[in-house]
C-alpha cells in the first residue's frame, strides 16, 4: 500500500511540473483589403490592409496583376500597403500574401483585392480664348481634379512647334499672354500634371488679340442715327450693337467692313445707347475684339 501511494505522488509531482497544455495560438484568419475605385496611366495607384485578424506582427506580400496577368510579384514586407504605376489600361487586382509570424503555425493566407479600372488621364479642354487688347490674349480651360501645374503652350500655325508661355501652378484657369502682335492668329494648347504624369495636349484653339475701338463721332437724325469709330488694325470688320439704356442688352444692329455706319429706322426722340468692336474674319469664324465704351443720343422729334 505503501509502494503505491508513493506511485502516485510521483506522479502527481510529476504533472505540477509539467507545463500545462496551450493550444495553438490563433493564426491569421481575415483581413480588409482596400483598392481605389479607379485610375489613370501613369497615376501611381495604392492598395492597403486593415482589420487583420491573428496575432501578429505581420508581414505582406502583394502581387499586381492586370487583366488576370501577373506584372509584377513583391517580398514580405512590414509595410501593409503597396504602389504601382499602371503603364496600360485595363483592370487591374493585387493578391496579398499575409504571413502571421505570432502564430506557432507561421501561417500565409491570401486575399484578393477588388478591380481597379485604369483608364488614360482625360485631356483638358480651352474653355475661352478672349482679346483684352491689340497685344494680349486672356486664355481659360477647365479645372482637372487633382492637378499640381498646368502648362500653356502657343504656335503661330496649327501644326507648327509650339513653345512654353507659362507653367501655372494647379489653382490657376485662366492666363492673360501680351506682347503679341495685333491681328495675328495664336494657336494655343494646355496640359497639366497629376502624380509627376503630364497629361496629353488639349486641341488647339485659335485667338486673335484686337483693341478695343471707341466711337468718334454720333450724329442724329429723327429717325436715324450716324455713327463713326476708331480704326483697329488687323480687323476686317467691325459689329456695331444697340441699347435703349446704358447698361441694358445690347443687340446687334450689322457689321460694316469701313468705320462709319447709317442706323435708321429709329423712333423720333428717343435715347439709343451704341457699342462697337472689331472682328478678323477667317473662313466661317470670326475672332472679336472687346466692346468699346458706349455713345448715347436722343433722335431729333
Amino acid at each position: 500500500m505503501k509502494k503505491i501511494l508513493a506511485v502516485l505522488l510521483c506522479v502527481l509531482m510529476l504533472l505540477g511540473m509539467s507545463p500545462a497544455f496551450s493550444p495553438p495560438a490563433q493564426m491569421v484568419v481575415d483581413a480588409k483589403v482596400h483598392a481605389p475605385t479607379n485610375g489613370y496611366v501613369g497615376v501611381q495607384l495604392v492598395w492597403y490592409v486593415t482589420d487583420v485578424v491573428g496575432v501578429g506582427p505581420y508581414r505582406y506580400a502583394f502581387d499586381v496583376y492586370r487583366n488576370g496577368e501577373l506584372l509584377n510579384m513583391q517580398d514580405y514586407q512590414s509595410d501593409s500597403y503597396r504602389y504601382y504605376t499602371p503603364k496600360k489600361t485595363g483592370s487591374y487586382r493585387v493578391k496579398v500574401y499575409i504571413r502571421d509570424l505570432g502564430s506557432v503555425q507561421a501561417p500565409t493566407l491570401t486575399f484578393f483585392s477588388d478591380s481597379t479600372p485604369v483608364e488614360e488621364k482625360p485631356v483638358n479642354k480651352i474653355t475661352s480664348i478672349e482679346a483684352i487688347s491689340g497685344t494680349a490674349l486672356r486664355i481659360s480651360w477647365n479645372r482637372m481634379i487633382g492637378a499640381t501645374r498646368y502648362e500653356l503652350w502657343r504656335s503661330t500655325t496649327k501644326l507648327g512647334s509650339y513653345r512654353l508661355v507659362k507653367s501655372l501652378t494647379g489653382l490657376t484657369s485662366s492666363y492673360a499672354n501680351t506682347y503679341l502682335k495685333p491681328g495675328t492668329k495664336y494657336f494655343y494648347k494646355v496640359r497639366y500634371r497629376t502624380g509627376g504624369v503630364w497629361s496629353s495636349f488639349s486641341p488647339p484653339v485659335v485667338g486673335v488679340p484686337l483693341a478695343k475701338s471707341a466711337i468718334t463721332t454720333i450724329t442724329a437724325g429723327k429717325d436715324r442715327v450716324t455713327l463713326a469709330w476708331s480704326k483697329v488694325t488687323g480687323a476686317s470688320g467691325y459689329e456695331v450693337r444697340m441699347s435703349t439704356s446704358a447698361n441694358g442688352t445690347y443687340e446687334k444692329v450689322r457689321t460694316n467692313a469701313g468705320t462709319t455706319m447709317l442706323v435708321t429706322r429709329l423712333l423720333p426722340g428717343k435715347a439709343y445707347f451704341f457699342k462697337v468692336r472689331p472682328y478678323q474674319r477667317s473662313g466661317t469664324i470670326s475672332y472679336y475684339g472687346p466692346l468699346s465704351g458706349y455713345r448715347s443720343i436722343r433722335t431729333l422729334k
